[in-house]
């Protein structure tokens, strides 16, 4: 998949070079001696210590560049194992608005937002980024703009360094909105980041909207469904490109024009091909620059609008820049549209909805049909591979135990086994048991459940009656209902919960779907919950607090998925074994003072040695295109090492090392 990346100019240098273990360096973001300026012209630094409720706080310094000595403290931060906690007064309530701990796709950042549910954002992608002379992590999160750069914070929107996640939802928000545009050492008066300027033509290309050849998906209140430009049609003399919409696998022949389009001088027209009012109307105008207003229609408000442009900068799309231009609220770039609505509604509306605002499409991805490649979004479109898991099979699940009054403190001793296997028939149908175990075999454990799937529905026999377990057919906006008597409810009352989306992830190189439920933990097909044990499906969502984790889930001999966010788990008595086992086609040669590993494909972006104990040891970022990696082992003491492989979909391979 090609991700939109900003692109980081000037001091910063993108990282495709092996990285040493002495190049990398933890910065913690709440440092003194640093300056972050804003586009307003706001300028913000940690200027001091002060103790609130027991707990050391560095003041936040607020000024402007006309009076950069005038400061005013504008809140309160601490950092403590790499997460950043905020105090915006000193009687208002401690929050997390950085976690750098974060270390795979998937995993979720505990950290304040505006969005429903408050805390906690998925990790879209995990890279790194060269400042001066030392590499750093560099976190995309899900839905949110730029990136988070350790000791630098998020490179995007927010209303100041406290407020990093600020949704923009109004046009208060927009006027008031701000941007980072540097972070300058002030001791050496060098900037460590700062955003790219716009002079990009060498890198630069155009890239028109109206093409054939891209499919553009959408998902929202409306359903699924997708978009397509193909073949050429004249009216009044015009040529025009033809504009389809339809819900079906891939543009069928008999599937019905949409509507007509076409682009001239960046500017993007469209035409009605059915009513009574077919005037072309202006809906795109991708040659406007910052501060240009424009007339533009708008397809929900049935109207024209008068458009003014807030900022305009330029962003990567696979292998090009594109402009990206920034209205009222959405933004629009070169070759895509609007990101958050459909395409020809254009993204200078109000909100995003058609065609009134209890009504949400969003754009989910856009796919180039020729190349196979995404260049916006994740993979959703027919053509990806996707085959059902089912959840009840022969197989094992793993969960390791935290202790919930502290989440970096790890038992790493206390494990629970569950086994899906055998069968048994009652009332002439067919049900798995489902066994607890406190070690690997299951037939040392105890019977705790028969369960059944059908049709993607799984059920619980509870003595003669059955119970709704998952349903792995529900879609955003159903509701699954849990009766009050059902041994799986836990608050004694019935509960009615609605899915608020859907979407597939990939794990081992398998679509999987995910369903997410408002106050609930998220579904995943064939795994069930992450964060809560069996049985405690319906249980409020508490992430990873819970105390339980998913840690693995094994079919046969093979590791079907494994969470490796401690390297440490990998002590873990059932899987050790399996996992040596699994990997044996992983070659390591040795030397008197290196391991020469081959890697098994391409797309293998870090390599890692690491200690028993879970301490770094060495590692290298990786051109994904890179068939081997050299570990040097002369500075190392002898004993058993792990080494780990991390690809760009963020899965892993890991393997037990001995050094002599």
């Amino acid at each position: 998949m090609k991700r939109l990346l900003l692109l980081i100019a000037v001091s910063i240098v993108w990282s495709g070079s092996v990285l040493q273990a002495q190049e990398y360096e933890y910065v913690p973001l709440v440092r003194e001696g640093i300056e972050w300026g804003y586009k307003n012209g706001e300028i913000y630094r940690f200027i001091g210590e002060e103790i609130i409720n027991g707990k050391v706080y560095k003041q936040l310094g607020n000024s402007s560049r006309d009076y950069p000595d005038s400061y005013k403290i504008a809140g309160y931060a601490r950092e403590e194992n790499k997460v950043v906690y905020r105090l915006y007064s000193k009687d208002a309530e401690e929050v997390p608005i950085y976690d750098f701990n974060v270390k795979q796709v998937g995993d979720i950042m505990q950290a304040w937002h505006t969005e429903p549910g408050y805390f906690g954002m998925k990790v879209e992608s995990l890279d790194s980024i060269l400042v001066n002379g030392k590499y750093r992590k560099m976190i995309k999160l899900e839905n949110q703009r730029g990136e988070c750069i350790e000791g630098i914070g998020s490179t995007e929107t927010g209303y100041n360094i406290l407020y990093p996640f600020y949704q923009i939802t109004s046009e208060f928000d927009e006027k008031t909105k701000n941007k980072l545009e540097y972070v300058k050492n002030t001791a050496t008066g060098k900037n460590e980041w700062q955003r790219p300027n716009d002079n990009l033509d060498d890198k630069y290309e155009y890239v028109p909207l109206v093409r054939e050849g891209v499919e553009w998906g959408y998902t929202g209140d409306l359903g699924d469904y997708r978009c397509q430009i193909k073949g050429d049609t004249i009216i009044d003399g015009t040529t025009y490109k033809k504009f389809y919409r339809y819900t079906t696998c891939g543009l069928q022949k008999n599937t019905p024009c949409y509507v007509a389009v076409r682009e001239n001088d960046k500017k993007v027209y469209y035409r009605e091909i059915t009513g009574d009012n077919r005037e072309e109307r202006l809906i795109y105008d991708f040659s406007l620059e910052k501060g240009d207003m424009s007339i533009l229609y708008s397809r929900s408000a049935l109207d024209y609008m008068q458009i003014d442009v807030r900022y305009v900068d330029t962003i990567q799309v696979g292998s090009t820049y594109r402009k990206r231009l920034e209205y009222l609220i959405h933004d629009v770039i070169e070759g895509i549209g609007g990101l958050k609505n459909d395409w020809l509604v254009a993204a200078f509306t109000i909100a995003p909805c058609v065609p009134d605002c209890n009504i949400w499409i969003y754009l989910s991805y856009v796919k180039n049909l020729v190349t196979g490649e995404y260049e916006y979004g994740n993979k959703g479109a027919c053509g990806d591979t996707y085959a059902y898991d089912p959840y009840v099979k022969d197989c094992n699940f793993g969960f390791y135990h935290h202790d919930p009054e502290d989440r970096y403190i790890w038992d790493i001793d206390v494990f629970a086994h569950y086994y899906i296997t055998g069968e048994k028939a009652v009332n002439g149908k067919i049900y798995k048991q489902f066994v607890e175990s406190k070690s690997c075999d299951y037939a040392s454990g105890t019977e705790i459940a028969l369960i059944r799937e059908e049709d993607k529905k799984v059920y619980l026999l509870d003595g003669e009656k059955e119970w709704l377990w998952y349903d792995f057919t529900l879609e955003k906006g159903d509701t699954i209902t849990i009766e009050s008597a059902s041994p799986l409810n836990p608050s004694g009352e019935k509960l009615k919960i609605p899915v608020v989306n859907t979407d597939t992830f990939e794990i081992g190189g398998k679509l999987r779907k995910r369903i997410y439920l408002r106050g609930y933990d998220t579904w995943i097909e064939g795994l069930g919950t992450e964060n809560r044990l069996p049985l405690h499906s319906f249980e409020p969502s508490c992430g990873m607090d819970c105390g339980d984790k998913l840690y693995y889930q094994r079919i046969g001999d093979k590791i079907s998925y494994l969470d490796n966010y401690f390297i440490h788990d990998l002590l873990e008595p059932c899987t050790s074994s399996v996992l040596d086992t699994q990997i044996e086609a992983l070659r390591i040669a040795r030397t008197p003072d290196a391991l020469i590993v081959t890697l098994p494909g391409t797309g293998y972006r870090l390599a890692e040695l690491t200690e028993m104990t879970g301490r770094l040891a060495w590692c290298a970022y990786l051109d994904s295109e890179a068939e081997g990696v050299t570990i040097p082992t002369a500075p190392l003491s002898p004993g058993a090492y792990i080494v780990t492989l991390s690809n760009d979909r963020g899965e892993r391979i890991v393997q037990k090392v001995m050094i002599q």
